[in-house]
């Protein structure tokens, strides 16, 4: 049986345009239609009409709203009393070619996709401007990657639902509704639905006729540009907002680069504001920035420690940090170098950028020549972290982290942590042994992992701290176990303020039952599901072993982009030898 196809006609005062859509409607070359109309309370001959249809076609099926309600409302009252498989809408004085719902579910079908957009005609008094879109099949979802919808893609026509075709399913599964905003609640709708879809299909066909006229929204000299762009930006936040309540994490980086793509072109115009109505836009844009401070433009301080030996690690760590960067934000890369060769720092130059700049902070390796190493897998380089108050003292706070980690998300929750007088802030370790080790050592009852520490270097340069880590270095040096880490821990005792597992979800917490210090083992629990920071923290790294760390695999996603990319065959070809 052929598939069933709703179409949705939200009515209101169309009584001299209404007949030629009905028309076009009820003479589709596909017959296994619902015609769903709704009657906004119309004051013309609207709703008898539409019961003159129904009476002939029993595919016509009237419902009529209380009161006016707006079109919002109505569109979603539709789609709520409909039945099909497929959704489509028509506006009340627009009009189908008669061939368009064959030629829509026929792509829709063939392509096995899950929305079909086609061309179109704006129908002006007196002229007919056609509008064309490229014959193509367009995926929208990619493994490993938060980059879901291309801009360019959703910022062309993708915004309106009366040329494209939907699936039931999708709208069902995820709860999808038409909000009652009053103006492009369509694009709420759309934007949501493209977020929720593995592909689209754009058929160079044109279908869809669709009448302008000049009071409407779009030719109104009332809506200035700067206007309509704000209405949008709004738009975006309420979209924003349902992402965030309904746990949509992996559609916060790209519904946040839609986000801002509005915003901007919105602050451009602010200073050529004339009219009352936008100096009041200014200032809700103001309001709505000043609640969302998180999103301004920020730059972040980042530092690594590495010699040639962890060049690779080096560079997948800095790539996983820009896949996931929102789209304001900007990085300071500072490299403490500890012997890095010219041929690796021209293959690290290709990650710099107008957000991105990479400075190498020359270190003296005799400075830690006498420093104890315990660790096999953990090099002097680690060390190296003491010295970022002399290197850069005019930096209030920084975030420096070890190599060999991988970012999962935005920095920036982490960077805007208050770090109020503490030296530090970290995450617990979780290993066992370093748990009793720390306190039967160093007397502190919650021992943290040093690799991942945002940093008061305001307060390291007040106090002297760099002073203080080397001098304890001499002082503890038949103590030491976990090299540098001890010497953190040792000397900011009582001065560290602790914060989430999930900035820093370290192997351990995969292969040991955890005892953590006053954080419950369902705080583990729920930072495994969503970490910002993976750390490979143990010996069994994912480029040298069987890696015990449940995500692995992004150290190869990551490692996939970048100028090492050959090695990952050959690591899992020696892993697998291994095993």
């Amino acid at each position: 049986m052929k598939k069933s196809i709703s179409i949705i006609v939200p009515v209101y005062n169309a009584e001299k345009t209404l007949k030629r859509c009905l028309d076009s409607l009820i003479k589709q070359t596909y017959k296994n239609l619902e015609i769903v109309c709704v009657d906004d309370c119309s004051v013309d001959n609207s709703f008898e009409i539409l019961n003159e249809y129904a009476s002939k076609d029993s595919r016509v099926k009237v419902f009529k709203n209380d009161v006016n309600k707006g079109v919002g409302y109505t569109r979603q009252k539709g789609l709520d009393v409909s039945t099909s498989e497929y959704i489509m809408w028509c506006d009340s004085d627009d009009w189908y070619e008669l061939d368009m719902c064959k030629k829509m579910i026929n792509a829709m079908l063939k392509y096995d996709v899950d929305m079909v957009e086609c061309s179109y005609r704006y129908v002006d008094v007196g002229e007919c401007n056609e509008r064309f879109l490229r014959e193509k099949l367009v995926p929208l979802l990619y493994s490993n990657s938060k980059r879901d919808i291309d801009l360019s893609i959703y910022n062309s026509q993708v915004k309106m639902l009366w040329n494209k075709i939907f699936k039931r399913s999708i709208i069902d599964e995820w709860n999808l509704k038409i909000p009652s905003i009053g103006l492009f609640e369509d694009i709420v709708f759309c934007f949501l639905y493209l977020m929720k879809s593995k592909n689209i299909y754009f058929l160079d066909k044109k279908l869809y006729n669709y009448v302008r006229h000049p009071k409407s929204t779009v030719t109104c000299e009332v809506n200035s540009h700067s206007f309509l762009l704000f209405k949008e930006f709004m738009v975006f936040k309420l979209v924003f907002d349902f992402v965030k309540e309904n746990g949509w994490n992996d559609k916060l980086y790209i519904c946040n680069e839609l986000y801002f793509s509005y915003l901007k072109q919105i602050c451009s115009n602010c200073y050529s504001f004339v009219s009352n109505v936008e100096y009041n836009i200014t200032n809700s844009i103001s309001r709505v920035l000043s609640q969302n401070s998180k999103y301004f433009p920020m730059k972040m301080n980042i530092f690594f420690a590495t010699d040639n030996n962890y060049v690779e690690q080096l560079y997948v760590a800095i790539r996983s940090i820009l896949t996931n960067a929102y789209l304001e934000d900007m990085f300071n890369f500072y490299i403490l170098d500890g012997g890095i060769s010219r041929k690796n720092k021209k293959l690290l130059s290709k990650l710099q950028s107008e957000k991105a700049n990479i400075e190498y902070l020359k270190v003296d390796n005799s400075l830690f020549e006498s420093f104890p190493e315990n660790i096999d897998y953990i090099t002097k380089a680690t060390y190296f972290r003491f010295l970022i108050p002399q290197l850069k003292p005019s930096l209030k706070k920084c975030l420096y982290l070890d190599c060999d980690i991988v970012v999962n998300g935005s920095l920036r929750e982490l960077y805007n942590i208050d770090l109020e007088d503490n030296y530090i802030v970290a995450v617990q370790d979780g290993s066992n042994i370093s748990y009793n080790y720390g306190k039967e050592a160093f007397g502190v009852d919650a021992y943290f992992n040093a690799g991942v520490l945002l940093i008061n270097n305001e307060k390291w340069v007040k106090d002297d701290a760099m002073g203080q880590l080397i001098n304890n270095v001499s002082k503890l040096q038949n103590k030491l176990l976990y090299n540098d880490q001890d010497v953190l821990n040792y000397t900011f005792k009582g001065k560290v303020k602790f914060i989430d597992w999930k900035f820093n979800m370290q192997t351990c917490f995969f292969t040991e039952m955890v005892k953590p210090y006053k954080i419950s083992i369902e705080d583990i629990s729920n930072a495994k599901k969503n970490p910002l920071i993976v750390h490979y923290s143990n010996s069994d790294k994912p480029w040298k072993t069987w890696c015990s760390n449940s995500y692995w695999y992004l150290y190869y996603s990551f490692l996939k982009i970048t100028p090492f990319r050959k090695n990952a065959k050959k690591y899992l070809k020696n892993i697998s030898k291994k095993l």
